[in-house]
């Protein structure tokens, strides 16, 4: 990060550019934690366009909003992950100790995810002919396979109440449906995920024990259809009011 500064600096001093400290503060973050967290060196600050960097923020940016929205729609789900935010909070401090005792938080969370994948549809490729079973359709080799996440993972045959929002179904004494997909799966699952999920955590969890939330009641969110990742197509709009 010094060496980018020191080159920033020369550049100004040169007429060229000047120095945004908000997103040197953002990307010397992200680097930070695939180093740490992760054991992968990034330089974000030469390379801003690596797939890590790009499906990093993208995720956490459709994670952070999307459960948010259901936490102000869900307003004793969002009193709850408050107070695991604190709980752990005061007992280890703003730490990555304290990220991993937020277990509801990770749950709610799991089922903004669920509801609102990050993409939604995977597309693989039939590496073999395939026979669908019950049927005279044969899947060629090569075909290109679009698997929809939202049809998937609000089926009621794999999840009870499939348009509920409940993060409970993530507690640890439940099974996690194999149908719950919305990073992918196997060695193509999503680069960012890790990554994305840390950001999206850390953000929910400030963001909460500062203020309590609550959904605009003229809101009527629509989907943007053109958007590669999944977006509100006029913005997600909320009220926040400051904690005493």
């Amino acid at each position: 990060m010094m060496d980018y500064l020191m080159n920033e600096k020369i550049n100004e001093n040169n007429g060229k550019k000047k120095i945004d400290l908000q997103q040197i503060s953002q990307t010397y973050a992200t680097d930070l934690i695939a180093n740490i967290a992760f054991g992968t060196k990034m330089d974000s600050f030469n390379y801003p366009n690596t797939k890590f960097t790009k499906a990093g923020f993208e995720t956490s940016s459709s994670i952070t909003s999307f459960t948010l929205m259901e936490l102000a729609r869900n307003t004793k789900c969002q009193s709850r992950a408050r107070q695991d935010i604190l709980n752990a909070i005061n007992l280890h401090g703003w730490t990555y100790e304290a990220f991993n005792e937020m277990k509801y938080l990770d749950q709610c969370i799991a089922e903004g995810v669920r509801l609102h994948p990050p993409v939604s549809t995977i597309d693989r490729y039939a590496r073999d002919n395939y026979k669908i079973p019950g049927s005279d359709i044969t899947i060629e080799k090569g075909t290109p396979v679009y698997i929809s996440l939202y049809g998937l993972q609000e089926d009621p045959q794999f999840f009870d109440e499939p348009h509920q929002f409940n993060p409970d179904r993530f507690s640890h004494d439940k099974k996690i449906s194999d149908a719950y997909i919305p990073y992918g799966i196997g060695p193509r699952i999503c680069v960012g995920m890790k990554i994305g999920q840390l950001h999206a955590k850390i953000v929910t969890a400030m963001i909460l024990k500062e203020y309590e939330i609550y959904q605009s009641l003229d809101e009527k969110n629509k989907l943007d259809t053109r958007s590669t990742f999944t977006a509100a197509a006029n913005g997600i709009n909320v009220e926040f009011k400051k904690i005493n």
